[in-house]
């Protein structure tokens, strides 16, 4: 799977598909990951990944997020645990 390969270049471009753009007339996202300093850990003993972004909202500002994707023996995502929080200046 994709996903789950340790390999930034497969796994980050992916990422961008999560950025969302709310108003249709707008050119711009509402929120972008920053992919450059994202952390990708993958774990072949607990059949998961932790991968950890910071992302920029247009109406909250700056944030931070943690994701755990576990996966089942046909390797499909089967539970996701996130956490985010608003980076404080």
């Amino acid at each position: 799977m994709v996903l789950f390969e340790n390999n930034r270049d497969l796994l980050l471009p992916q990422m961008r598909g999560f950025e969302k753009e709310y108003n249709p007339k707008s050119n711009k996202a509402d929120w972008i990951v920053e992919i450059d300093n994202a952390f990708i850990v993958p774990s072949i003993e607990t059949n998961s990944v932790v991968i950890y972004f910071e992302w920029v909202h247009v109406n909250i500002g700056r944030n931070t997020t943690m994701v755990i994707l576990q996966c089942n023996n046909n390797n499909q995502i089967e539970r996701i645990i996130d956490v985010w929080a608003k980076v404080q200046n």
